[in-house]
């Protein structure tokens, strides 16, 4: 059902063309993995101590440009895994900024935004706070290979 869900909502942005949803294992895999790597991320304190930003009470325009911003470190392209629902995809980091009211619902949604060329990630949680991280290691992730780009 919670594939129904985020590729319902995906078309209510306008987005079911420009993004592509990962098969249900990519998604388990990335969240099985990733989650130990981020446990030590998940409490407030633990995320404001890691140089996590806040962005509750921003302006949308204001956390557009916010998410924007990563683009020199993750790329053009990312991979937005929903972990609570193990739902990932691979979409233009502007595109999911220009639509993360539509992607990203505070106080339920947490968002990792995964680098499709090296192990970094941008996360966004349901407390709003917004935290950049470099996993490094090889440039690649363990459980999944990005499709080639054009």
């Amino acid at each position: 059902m919670a594939r129904e869900a985020m590729l319902q909502r995906l078309d209510e942005a306008g987005l079911a063309g420009r993004a592509v949803p990962l098969d249900a294992a990519v998604g388990e895999l990335l969240v099985t993995w990733l989650t130990p790597l981020l446990r030590d991320h998940e409490s407030i304190e633990q995320l404001e101590a890691a140089g996590a930003d806040w962005v509750y009470g921003d302006d949308p325009s204001a956390t557009r440009a916010r998410l924007r911003e990563y683009r020199d470190r993750l790329g053009e392209t990312v991979c937005a895994l929903w972990p609570f629902d193990a739902f990932a995809l691979e979409i233009a980091l502007a595109d999911f900024a220009d639509h993360f009211d539509d992607l990203w619902y505070p106080a339920s949604d947490d968002v990792w935004l995964l680098s499709l060329d090296h192990r970094r990630f941008l996360t966004i949680n349901h407390e709003e706070l917004l935290l950049y991280g470099d996993l490094g290691g090889p440039t690649r992730w363990p459980v999944w290979k990005p499709r080639p780009r054009s």
